[in-house]
């Protein structure tokens, strides 16, 4: 699993949810931004927009999978 934070976005209702990436799953990121119509992102991380219930959820889930989900 990738690391997941989240943090107040400029939006007054909604948060940004950061995915952090692994480098060696590169090749994989970019096949599903583009199927995902994401069409910008960085070696490091990916930004989501989300709402605030949405975005502690993700990290909810991020935290509670533990060191036995990394792939």
């Amino acid at each position: 699993m990738h690391p997941v934070s989240a943090f107040p976005s400029s939006a007054a209702r909604s948060m940004t949810i950061r995915l952090t990436l692994k480098h060696e799953h590169a090749a994989e990121h970019n096949r599903i931004f583009r199927d995902l119509g994401i069409r910008q992102w960085n070696d490091d991380f990916v930004d989501f927009e989300a709402d605030k219930a949405t975005a502690d959820a993700a990290v909810t889930v991020d935290e509670n999978a533990g060191p036995a989900a990394e792939h």
